[in-house]
C-alpha cells in the first residue's frame, strides 16, 4: 500500500457516498470507469487542500470508438 493511500481512504478504492466512506475493490473501478472519474471528482471536492474556486470535469475516453464522453460537466469543486 502507497503512503497517500494510507492518508486518503479514497485512493485505495473506497468511495463517498453521501458524507460516508464506503470501502469497494480497485478492480471494481477498473470494470467501471464512469463510477472511476466521478468518484476521482468526489475525492477532489472532499479534500480541503484544493480550493473550492477550481474547475474541475470528468471525461471517458473509449478507446475502441475514439469517443468521449461527459461523465461530471465542468463545475468549481466547492462554492466559495
Amino acid at each position: 500500500m502507497l503512503l497517500s493511500e494510507r492518508r486518503n481512504p479514497l485512493a485505495t478504492g473506497s468511495k463517498s457516498i453521501h458524507g460516508r466512506i464506503v470501502r469497494r475493490s480497485r478492480a471494481a473501478f477498473i470494470n467501471d470507469p464512469y463510477e472511476a472519474v466521478a468518484v476521482d471528482i468526489a475525492a477532489l471536492r472532499a479534500n480541503p487542500r484544493f480550493p473550492g474556486g477550481f474547475t474541475v470535469a470528468s471525461l471517458v475516453y473509449d478507446v475502441a470508438t475514439g469517443k468521449i464522453e461527459t461523465v461530471v460537466p465542468p463545475a468549481r469543486l466547492r462554492p466559495e
